[in-house]
Order: structure tokens, then sequence, then C-alpha cells
């Protein structure tokens, strides 16, 4: 609620007053009962409470009386329904703004936070943040409000009832604290199915993505039913525990239900037994009758807030330990300093499982073109994670220029890094929008010559609407070297210092790879490319071939430069050395 608060700022209050008069309204429509039932039962203005504005009116017909005061009775009506209108309108303004805030610092923090943590988190426990628990903080603090509101009626209403029948009054004040005091072991249940809730709904999320990522190699293999079986499990959990919190809800409506027909019988005998005047006895009937729908709406509202405040702790929570996980130094670097050297002293970093990289000293220079290899889970991917800042060492320093940066300092070098990934993500827009993300100066013709050196300009070029040419959900609609090609112009459209690919060619041919790699290497502004590979095609076109086993670099090897003829050994690699001509 503190968070609703603190964005509503200046808007809540008109909100409140709107709330407030809205109560006000409603009582003194309810007042013009008194004078309405007197007229009913003896024919005058007999009753007490309001009674006397029979009085004022200028006629002495009583149906002329009674039209007047049904007038008035009436505009009241329609005036609160005008302030009920616009309460709502405003409140639901608020709520809709909230959500957007919420969503959008989330995804601040999000993005803002170290990689290392962000890897930590699980898809699902975002998308459930940013989808569902945003959306139950905003309808917790929408039911609060709409208690708040409540509240002020009832209040209003018992102030009226108390006015009229002081005894009834407080005969309603004791039954609403016993009430309250019975509703509280079904709050406690509520809560706990609340975070029940929350685990299910995450759970759901992460199966559907897994569905959505493994659905083509299911079908190709007849495996549907596997997801389908492990899909409907979470369901089916999910389901069954909203099934159980509506039949405790509906259980609760029942006992309500039953327990207004009690108290309104017992309150009719007691107003009779304590031989109150007829209107006055009527319109407390009235009141209080008004008052068991609120009450039982109060009553739905705490069990749904209770349900409900399980979301709002686990995006706190999710909130507070990406604002912790951020680095405290914000000092910026100069973000006008090129990279002419970058590289690592002695650094040292292990992951939970134990992989990682220790003592690892290198140099990497402008200009060059590097091979990274080594087997699987030998620590290439924890080194660029490294060199890229994505990491931060837990011994030794990385170094640009010759000077040790911190995470702080690396958000400014990154602008001059491209790093191309194996999986080449792509937005679900045009071919146009995927060019210029990050980059929205970036001109057309700018566009078409990263093409040109991506090699992806003969097949954007052929398509129907050019660069205007959707490519759908993570480029489904392009083949995996299209959507790498389109990668690597993202990349150079960037004037990077550093190019890193890793694995970013592999869906390319080979003789296209080293067009590309050729075309990267006679950039004007030489950058240092950086080549994370298994192919041995791709290494030969390095000058030097690092290979990483066990989280250690093995000896290095020096190739000559591209263009020339390759001295790595054969059997090292694997295939004949060959010269590459363009």
């Amino acid at each position: 609620m503190s968070e609703f608060v603190d964005y509503a700022g200046e808007e809540l209050t008109p909100a409140i007053a709107l709330m407030l008069v809205g109560a006000l309204l409603e009582g003194v429509s309810l007042m013009l009962l008194i004078p309405i039932a007197g007229l009913l039962v003896h024919g005058s203005s007999q009753g007490g409470g309001l009674s006397y504005l029979v009085n004022f009116i200028p006629l002495e017909n009583r149906l002329g009386q009674m039209a007047v005061l049904l007038g008035l009775f009436a505009a009241m009506v329609a005036v609160r329904a005008c302030v009920l209108t616009l309460r709502d309108r405003r409140l639901a303004l608020l709520q809709l703004g909230f959500i957007d805030q919420q969503r959008s610092a989330l995804l601040r923090e999000l993005t803002a936070a170290p990689w290392s943590f962000v890897a930590s988190l699980r898809h699902a426990r975002v998308t459930s943040a940013v989808g569902n628990e945003v959306h139950m903080m905003a309808a917790t603090a929408q039911l609060l409000l709409q208690s708040i509101v409540t509240i002020s009626m009832l209040v209003a209403q018992w102030l009226l009832v108390a006015f009229i029948a002081p005894w009834l009054s407080l005969m309603v004040a004791a039954l609403g604290i016993i009430g309250s005091i019975c509703i509280v072991p079904a709050l406690r249940k509520a809560s706990h199915r609340g975070f029940q809730q929350v685990e299910r709904q995450t759970a759901v999320m992460n199966a559907a993505g897994q569905l959505l990522a493994g659905l083509k190699l299911a079908k190709a293999q007849n495996a549907e039913a596997a997801f389908l079986d492990d899909f409907s499990r979470h369901t089916d959990a999910l389901t069954g525990n909203q099934i159980e919190s509506l039949r405790r809800q509906s259980r609760l409506r029942v006992s309500n239900a039953s327990v207004a027909a009690v108290v309104g019988a017992v309150m009719l005998l007691a107003g009779m037994a304590l031989k109150m005047p007829p209107p006055i006895l009527l319109t407390a009937i009235v009141i209080l009758a008004r008052m068991s729908g609120p009450i039982m709406t109060l009553q739905q509202n705490a069990y749904h807030i209770a349900a409900m405040l399980p979301s709002h702790a686990s995006m706190s929570n999710l909130r507070k330990s990406l604002r912790q996980s951020q680095a405290d130094d914000e000092r910026a670097s100069d973000a006008s300093t090129a990279i002419c050297t970058i590289g690592t002293q002695d650094v040292h970093y292990r992951h939970a499982d134990g992989g990682g990289v220790t003592g690892v000293n290198l140099n990497l220079r402008r200009g060059e073109v590097v091979g990274i290899t080594g087997p699987s889970g030998s620590g290439k991917t924890t080194f660029i994670d490294l060199l890229t800042g994505l990491l931060q060492p837990e011994g030794g320093q990385v170094l640009v220029n010759g000077q040790p940066v911190d995470a702080s300092q690396f958000r400014q070098f990154r602008d001059r890094i491209a790093y191309i990934p194996q999986d080449s993500y792509l937005l679900n827009d045009t071919i146009r929008h995927n060019l210029a993300w990050g980059r929205a100066d970036v001109s057309e013709a700018a566009m078409w010559r990263a093409l040109e050196a991506s090699g992806a300009s003969q097949f954007v070029g052929q398509s129907q609407n050019g660069l205007d040419t959707p490519v759908a959900e993570r480029g489904s609609r392009l083949s995996g070297g299209e959507r790498q090609r389109i990668a690597i112009a993202r990349a150079l459209l960037r004037c990077p210092d550093v190019i890193i690919l890793d694995e970013a060619t592999n869906a390319i041919d080979v003789v296209s790879e080293r067009l590309i790699i050729a075309d990267l290497v006679a950039m004007p502004s030489k950058p240092m490319i950086v080549l994370v590979t298994h192919r041995p095609e791709t290494l030969r076109l390095c000058e030097r071939l690092i290979t990483f086993e066990a989280g250690q670099i093995a000896p290095e090897i020096h190739l000559r430069k591209i263009g020339g003829k390759a001295t790595l050994a054969p059997d090292r690699i694997g295939v004949p050395p060959f010269e590459l001509n363009r």
C-alpha cells in the first residue's frame, strides 16, 4: 500500500475526498427516509429525526409533501451516482498508472542488476513478476481503497443509526468487533494459500516456457504427451488451490448471509421491545440492511487482500534483491576513450557448480584476430563474460588500456564492445527495427553497408519489403544463418572497438564466414576480433589461438595474420591450412 500512496501522491487526496463525499451523500439520502417513512406510516411528520423537514415544505397536501421528499431523495441518489463515477474513474486511472510504474521500475532494476545475479533468476520468476504479481499489487491497492470507501460508508451509516437508535448502534458495534475476531483464522488460511498460489503460478509459467521452447523437438519425436503431462500437473495443482479458495469464500458468504439475517431479526425484536417509533425503527432496519452488503464486501475484500499480499511480498523481495545486487560505485569513466587493449591479470572466478577460470593472464590488442577454443565447460564463456564486464572477478583484475576497471566503469566501455552470441536474439519486428535497436540515429545507408559486410544484403534486398520485412518472434521466419548475419550487421552499426563472436557464425557456410571475417578485419577502425568457436576452419582465420582447459589457458599458439597462410600444425586443428583470397 505504501508504494501506491507514494505513486499517487497528491492525486490521492481528491480520490479520498470523493470517497468521503459519496459516504456523506449516502447518509443524507438515508436520513431522508425518516420523514418519508413518517408520511407513509402516520400521514404526518411524526417520528423525530429529520421528520421536521416536512414542516418546511410549503404544501399541506400529503401527496405533494411526499413528492417533494421523493424528489430530494432522487436528487441525492443522482448526485451520489455522479460522485461515485468520478471516484471510480480517478481510482481506475491511478491503478493503471501504478501497474505501469511498478512494471517499469522492475524492468529498470532488472537491467541495472549485475549479470551474475540476473543469470541466477528463473525466467518464469521474472515473467510472473512482470505479469501476474504487478497486477496483484494493483488489485491489492484497489481493494484497500475500496475497503477504505466501504469503512467510511459504514461509519457514516453507523452514526446515523446512533443518532436515531443509540441502543441498536451499540449492538451493531459489538457484533462488528466479534465478527472481526472470528474472521482472523480464515484470513491466515487465505494468506497461506496465497503463498502457494505464487509458487504454483511460477511453476505454470516455467512449464509453459519449457513447452514453447521444446515443442519443435517434441513434435519431431512424438513426445508432446510428456510436455503436456508436466504442464497439466502444475495447472492441476494451481486450479485445485483456486477451487479450494473459492469454496472457502462461498462458505464465508453463506455464513455471513445467515448471520446478517439473524442479526436483522434480533434488531427488529429489540426495537419493538424498546417501543421505538415505527418510522425510526423502519429507517434503522433499512440502514442496517444497507450495511449488511458493505460488511460482507469488506470481509470478502479482507480475504482477497490476505490471499494477494504474498504476491506483493514476492514482488517486493525480488525488487529488493535486484537493488541490493547493484554496484554501489556509480562513478562514470570517459566514454569517449577508445579501447586499445583489454586483458586480465591473474583473474579468478568460480561458479557454484565448480566451473569457471583460475589464474588467467591475457592481453588482447586492437586489430588482432584472436581465436578462443576448448572443450565444453573449460571456461570460455566465463572468460568472455569477464572480458565484457558481465561478471566481476573474485580475484585479480580486468584491464582496459592497461588500467583496472570496475563494474561501473565497464558500463561506459561496453558502448565500444559488440557481442554476438550463438543464439542470435531478434525482436519480433522488422529487419530495420532490429538493426536500429539501441541506435535510433542510424541511417538507412549505414544499414545497407552493414548488411553488405555481413553477407545479408542479398536476401534482404530480394525480400518483398526489404528492410521492413518482419522476422517474427525470435526471427523464426529466417534461417539460422540469416539470423546470425542480421545480428552481425547490427553489431557493426555500433562501430565497435571490440567484436566478440561467440559461436556466432556456426550456422553460416565456411566460404561466407571467411568473407565476413575478412570484411571485419578490413574495417577502417581496425577492431579487435575475438572468435569463440570449435570449428577448425574458423580458427584458421585467427592470428592467435587461446585454448582453455579446465579453467586455465594452455600454451598459446601464434598464427600468421589473416590473408597470409596459417602456420598452425594440421594435426592440431584437423584440416590443411588455406589462404584467404577475396
